[in-house]
């Protein structure tokens, strides 16, 4: 079984990146594991309705590749300003590219269809923003297809890394692999 994770942190090895991996290798899939920083936000340019390619050349293109190989995706943020960070809304904005031309905007989408939203974030409360990341994957969900389970948010996390040193939060981000991975 092979699986994305996307870590949507500008810190690529901070938190999220720590907790993609915990459930990537809980799943026991073969992981790829991409940092979105570098990505650029969708131009709207509109060229990618005739093709279903985006036309800009960045590390977007790698991770078009992995997710088209795919059978999970674990997509990880940190909350920021009470929402999921900026590099995870231009990781949405650039699947933009598998919908077809309007009125129709059909799925042309072929990638991983299941995965798990983590969430990593300062507040101890799990629940906190469970209204935002329910918002962002009901987006995924609608457009692309892509369902998510419920939701991982690992809370009272600080800027410098440390979720290995959390027993209970390695067990549930493990746990939330074995159950992506229906094992």
């Amino acid at each position: 079984m092979k699986a994305v994770g996307i870590v949507a942190s500008p810190r690529p090895k901070g938190n999220t990146a720590f907790a993609v991996a915990k459930v990537l290798e809980g799943a026991g899939a073969e992981p790829r594991i991409f940092s979105l920083n570098g990505v650029e936000p969708c131009a709207s340019c509109l060229a990618c309705k005739q093709t279903a390619q985006c036309v800009k050349r960045d590390p977007m293109r790698e991770i078009y590749a992995a997710l088209a190989e795919a059978e999970l995706l674990v997509l990880g943020s940190p909350i920021y300003m009470n929402h999921v960070s900026a590099q995870a809304w231009v990781f949405m904005n650039r699947l933009y590219c598998f919908l077809g031309p309007a009125p129709e905007l059909e799925d042309r989408y072929r990638g991983a269809r299941r995965g798990l939203l983590v969430a990593t974030q300062g507040r101890p409360e799990p629940g906190y923003y469970r209204r935002q990341l329910d918002e962002f994957a009901g987006i995924l969900g609608s457009y692309w297809h892509i369902k998510l389970l419920d939701h991982l948010v690992i809370g009272g996390c600080r800027r410098d890394a440390g979720l290995d040193s959390r027993p209970e939060s390695v067990a549930a981000l493990l746990a939330a692999g074995r159950a992506l991975a229906g094992r």
